[in-house]
């Protein structure tokens, strides 16, 4: 979320993956960085399932 997000905003309209959390750091933070190719553009690229078990759609 962006640091300006208000407190009451819903968690469910700020999913991300990896990939757009790395590209907005400056420098660039690289996450997982031991993970092969294969395996890390897979991952990084999918948003996760929490939200969804925390009741987003």
């Amino acid at each position: 979320m962006d640091q300006n997000t208000p407190r009451s905003a819903n968690f469910c309209d700020y999913q991300v993956t990896v990939e757009a959390i790395e590209h907005k750091t400056k420098p660039v933070l690289t996450l997982w960085s031991a993970l092969p190719e294969a395996v890390a553009s897979e991952v990084k690229t999918t948003k996760g399932s929490l939200a969804q078990k925390l009741g987003c759609r």
